[in-house]
C-alpha cells in the first residue's frame, strides 16, 4: 500500500475517523443429497453378555432418589466431568454427581411429576447453564449452577410440548416442539424463536446439534420434498442450519415388505464419532444409521434384539446406546464397525444415557439409582477439554453448498449488482464533502491530537504499534465466537486470527513491493498500523453478537506495509487492482485447502496443529473476501477510491464480484430460495444507514456554507440541488 510519513499519516487518520461509520457495514469474520439408504450390513453380530465384573462395560450404582422419587431420563454432563440428573417426585430437583462420586442436590420451583418417556431432555450450554425441557408443556427452564437461580422461558406457541433439548457450539440451545411440529431456538438474550418443519405431521421427537452448529431432528415428515434434490421422503431426518433454515430432509431408512415400501421411524439422534449425526430406526427391522457427507444415509447392521432408544458419544470415541425392551446397553465402535452389548443387571431396564462422570458413561432405569458404566478411559481425557475449531471455521459452507442452489446464486448476483449501484451515490457524496472540507476536518483532528505531539514515530515504535494492533485485532476476531473463554480452543482461534492478519498484510505488501521495483523505484516497506481503527473493530463485534451472526462482522484492524514514495493516480489504481485480485485468489485457494483440513479438525480429539490450520485457513478466506469488499468501497482513502478514479468499470466489476462472494457464501448460503436471514437484513440496513450518514455528513457542511453566505433553500428540489452542488468557490445567487 502506498504511503508517506508526516502529513499523509495525518490525512489517513482523518479519513479513518470520517469513515468509521462505514467500516462496520460489511461482514468478515459464515450439494446434491442422496437420501436413499445403503442397507448392506457392516457389523458382525456379537452375543449379549452379562456385565463384566471390571473393565469396559462394568457397572457400579449410586442411589440418588429418596422415597417416592425416580431418577428420570434427563441426564447431562458439564465441562468439569460431572453428571447432572433430574429427580422426579413430589417436587423436581437437580442432582450433581462429581467425578469423585460426590453428590449435591438443588431444588427446582414448581411441583414434580412422573418421569414420562422423555429422553435427552437436559443440555448444558457453553456458558455452563443447565437447560431442561419436558418438565411442563409450555416452557423450557435454565438453571445456573453458580447462583442456583432458575429462569423459565415460555414457548411462543401455547402447549408446544418441548421434550428434548440440545446445546449449540455458539452458546445457544435448541429444542423440539412436538405439538406444533417445530424446532425452537433460544439465543443468548433468552429470546425463543420457532421454526416449522415442512410437511411434518408427527414430532419432532428427537434432535441434536453437531459441532458445525447444524441441527438434526427426527420426525414423521408426511409426504414432503427435499429442497436440494426434489426427492419425496416421509419419516425423516431434517437438517437445519444455525439460522433455522431447513437444508435437507432425508429418509432415515426404508423397509420393503412385498411390494410396499414402509418408512421407518427415527427413535434417537446424536452427534456421534467423527462429528456426524447417528440415529436409530425401527420398528422392524431396526438398527443404527449415520448421515454421511453429501448428505446421504448409511444403515449399519444391527445384531442387538431391539431398537436403541438413546444414543450418546463417550470419551472412548464409541457410540453408546441403551435398548430398554431387551434390558441391554452397549456401544458401537466406528473404527472396527463392531457392536458390543451387555445384559443389564436383573430387573434393571436402562432408560436415560449420557457421558460421565469423568470418562465413564451413566444410565438411569426409572428407579432411584444412577448406573455408572466404565469405558476404560481415565477421567480428564474427555474431548470436551481438547481443542475445537472456532465458529469462524465451523460457520463456513463448502463450495458445493455455497453454489449448489441456482436460485440463491442468481439472487445473490442481483443483490451484489444492486448494492454496487446503491453504494456509488453515498460514497461520491461523502468523498465530495470530505474533499471540500478537508482543512476544517484536519484542523479539528489537529486540535484533538495536540496533546499527543512530540513523540516521533521511530521504526521501533512503528513495529511495536503494528504488533499491538495485530494482537488486539486478533482478540476482537476471536471474540466473534460466542464460546470464547479461557480455553485452548479460544487461544488457538486468537493465534490463527493473528497469523491471518499478518499474512494478509504481507500479501498486499509483497505485491506493492514488486510493483515499486518494476517501476524502477525499489525501496523497503515499513509497518504502519492505526490503533484508532480498533474502535471500529469493537463496534463490528458488537453488531455481530447482537445480530447473532456467524462468522461475524469485523473491520478496522488497519495493519499494512507502507511505502514512502507517493504513486500517481494511475499507479495507485494499478496497485490497488492487482492487490485486490491477489487477495481474492489467495482467499479462494485457502477455502479449497480448508475443505480436507476441516474434516480432520472436527474429528474427536483432533490434533492442535490441525485445528490451528483449520482456523487459519478459514480466517484467511473470510478476511480476504470481506476485507476486499470493504476495501473496494469507492471512498478516496480506500483501494476502491483509487481504482474507481483510475477505471470505473474495473472498480464496478471487482466490487460486484467481492460483494457477490460475501452475500452468497457468508450471508445467504446455504439458504433456500427467497429465505431471509438476520445477517443479510442487518447488512442491508447498515448500507442504508451508510447512505443516510453520508447525506447527513453532507448536509452539516452545506448548512454551514449556507449560513456563511446568506443562502436560503426552500423546497425539497432546491434542497437536493444544493446538496449535490459544489460549495467551493461559490458564485453569487
Amino acid at each position: 500500500m502506498p504511503g508517506r510519513p508526516g502529513g499523509s499519516r495525518r490525512r489517513l487518520l482523518a479519513a479513518v475517523l470520517g469513515a468509521a461509520f462505514a467500516a462496520a457495514l460489511v461482514p468478515l469474520p459464515a450439494g446434491a443429497a442422496t437420501p436413499s439408504p445403503s442397507a448392506s450390513p457392516t457389523v458382525a453380530p456379537t452375543p449379549d453378555t452379562a456385565p463384566p465384573p471390571s473393565g469396559a462395560g462394568s457397572i457400579t450404582r449410586l442411589k440418588l432418589g429418596g422415597a417416592n422419587e425416580v431418577v428420570t431420563r434427563c441426564l447431562a454432563r458439564t465441562a468439569d466431568g460431572a453428571v447432572w440428573a433430574l429427580i422426579a417426585g413430589p417436587r423436581y430437583r437437580l442432582v450433581r454427581v462429581g467425578t469423585d462420586q460426590s453428590v449435591s442436590s438443588f431444588a427446582l420451583p414448581g411441583p414434580g411429576a412422573s418421569p414420562g418417556l422423555v429422553n435427552q431432555c437436559m443440555a448444558v450450554s457453553s456458558d455452563g447453564g443447565i437447560w431442561l425441557a419436558g418438565t411442563d408443556p409450555t416452557s423450557v427452564v435454565r438453571f445456573d449452577p453458580a447462583t442456583h437461580a432458575t429462569r423459565r422461558l415460555a414457548t411462543p406457541t401455547a402447549a408446544a410440548r418441548p421434550t428434548e433439548i440440545a446445546a449449540s457450539p455458539d452458546g445457544t440451545v435448541w429444542f423440539d416442539e412436538s405439538a406444533p411440529h417445530n424446532v425452537a431456538h433460544v439465543d443468548a438474550a433468552g429470546r425463543v424463536t420457532e421454526y416449522a418443519l415442512p410437511g411434518a405431521n408427527f414430532g419432532p421427537y428427537t434432535l441434536t446439534v453437531t459441532p458445525d452448529g447444524h441441527v438434526w431432528a427426527g420426525a414423521n415428515g408426511g409426504s414432503a420434498t427435499d429442497p436440494a434434490t426434489g426427492n419425496t421422503v416421509r419419516e425423516s431426518i431434517f437438517e437445519l442450519d444455525a439460522r433455522g433454515t431447513v437444508l435437507h430432509q432425508l429418509a432415515a431408512a426404508q423397509s420393503v415388505v412385498g411390494a410396499i415400501s414402509i418408512g421407518l421411524h427415527v427413535y434417537a439422534v446424536a452427534a456421534g464419532p467423527g462429528a456426524r449425526p447417528y440415529f436409530s430406526w425401527g420398528p422392524y427391522p431396526y438398527g443404527l444409521g449415520v448421515v454421511q457427507p453429501g448428505p446421504s444415509v448409511k444403515q449399519i447392521g444391527w445384531p442387538v434384539g431391539d431398537i436403541p432408544s438413546v444414543l450418546a458419544r463417550g470419551d472412548d470415541d464409541r457410540l453408546w446406546f441403551v435398548v430398554p425392551p431387551t434390558l441391554n446397553y452397549g456401544y458401537f465402535d466406528p473404527k472396527t464397525q463392531a457392536v458390543r452389548a451387555f445384559h443389564a443387571p436383573k430387573g434393571v431396564q436402562p432408560a436415560g444415557l449420557t457421558a460421565g462422570p469423568g470418562g465413564s458413561m451413566s444410565f438411569t432405569a426409572d428407579d432411584a439409582f444412577l448406573y455408572r458404566v466404565e469405558t476404560g478411559v481415565a477421567s480428564g481425557n474427555a474431548p470436551l477439554a481438547t481443542v475445537a475449531p472456532s465458529s469462524t471455521a465451523t460457520s463456513l459452507p463448502t463450495p458445493a453448498r455455497a453454489f449448489g442452489n441456482a436460485a440463491v446464486v442468481v439472487t445473490s448476483v442481483a443483490l451484489a449488482v444492486g448494492g454496487t449501484l446503491f453504494i456509488t451515490f453515498p460514497a461520491q457524496l461523502f468523498n465530495l464533502t470530505f474533499q471540500e472540507n478537508y482543512p476544517t476536518i484536519a484542523a479539528w483532528l489537529a486540535r484533538r491530537r495536540g496533546r499527543r505531539r512530540g513523540r516521533a514515530a521511530t521504526p521501533r515504535r512503528r513495529r511495536l504499534t503494528f504488533a499491538a494492533v495485530i494482537a488486539v485485532g486478533a482478540l476482537f476476531g476471536a471474540l466473534l465466537d460466542p464460546g470464547f473463554g479461557r480455553s485452548w480452543s479460544s487461544a488457538t482461534s486468537w493465534l490463527a486470527t493473528a497469523l491471518a492478519l499478518l499474512a494478509a498484510a504481507s500479501v498486499i505488501g509483497a505485491v506493492t513491493s514488486v510493483y515499486h521495483r518494476r517501476a524502477g523505484h525499489p525501496e523497503r516497506p515499513y509497518p504502519l498500523a492505526l490503533p484508532l481503527g480498533l474502535a471500529v473493530a469493537a463496534a463490528c463485534v458488537l453488531v455481530s453478537r447482537l445480530a447473532s451472526f456467524q462468522p461475524g462482522y469485523l473491520y478496522g484492524v488497519v495493519c499494512v506495509f507502507a511505502f514512502r514514495r507517493t504513486l500517481t493516480t494511475r499507479e495507485q489504481g494499478h496497485v490497488a487492482t492487482v492487490s485486490t485480485l491477489t487477495t481474492l485468489v489467495v482467499s479462494v485457494i485457502a477455502w479449497l485447502l480448508w475443505l480436507p483440513v476441516s474434516h480432520a479438525a472436527t474429528q474427536p480429539g483432533a490434533w492442535f496443529g490441525a485445528v490451528l490450520v483449520d482456523d487459519f485457513l478459514a480466517a484467511i478466506f473470510v478476511s480476504g473476501l470481506v476485507g476486499s469488499a470493504i476495501g473496494l468501497l469507492p471512498l478516496r482513502f480506500l483501494a476502491g477510491g483509487a481504482i474507481r478514479q483510475w477505471r470505473p468499470v474495473v472498480w464496478a466489476s471487482l466490487f460486484s464480484l467481492a460483494m457477490f462472494g460475501v452475500i452468497d457464501v457468508l450471508l445467504r448460503s446455504p439458504v433456500s430460495p427467497g429465505a431471509g436471514h438476520a445477517p443479510l437484513l442487518t447488512t442491508v440496513v447498515l448500507f442504508v444507514v451508510f447512505g443516510g450518514v453520508a447525506v447527513a455528513f453532507r448536509e452539516y457542511f452545506a448548512r454551514r456554507w449556507r449560513a456563511e453566505h446568506g443562502v436560503t433553500v426552500r423546497g425539497f428540489r432546491a434542497w437536493a440541488r444544493d446538496l449535490l452542488s459544489s460549495h467551493v468557490a461559490p458564485t453569487p445567487r
